[in-house]
């Protein structure tokens, strides 16, 4: 069962939960390409701030996740 479209992703099942949003395992349409999708609740932006400055600091690190894009939504933003 696949959820709403984010974007050029397929949006799927929660393969996690947290007080700033959810995680969804979603896929890219074009490639097909699985990733995990975080999806950070509004009430929560300048947390989300926070995190997104903090790993951009760290791209390129072997153990840090690394950002492929980032989307801001009415109702959740997207990492």
């Amino acid at each position: 069962h696949h959820g709403p479209l984010y974007g050029p992703q397929t949006q799927g099942e929660i393969i996690g939960q947290g007080a700033y949003g959810t995680v969804y395992k979603a896929t890219c349409q074009k490639t097909g390409k699985e990733f995990a999708l975080k999806c950070h609740k509004r009430s929560v932006e300048e947390a989300t701030v926070r995190e997104l400055s903090c790993l951009m600091a760290l791209q390129g690190h072997p153990y840090v996740i690394q950002i492929h894009e980032c989307d801001s939504r009415p109702i959740q933003i997207g990492i």
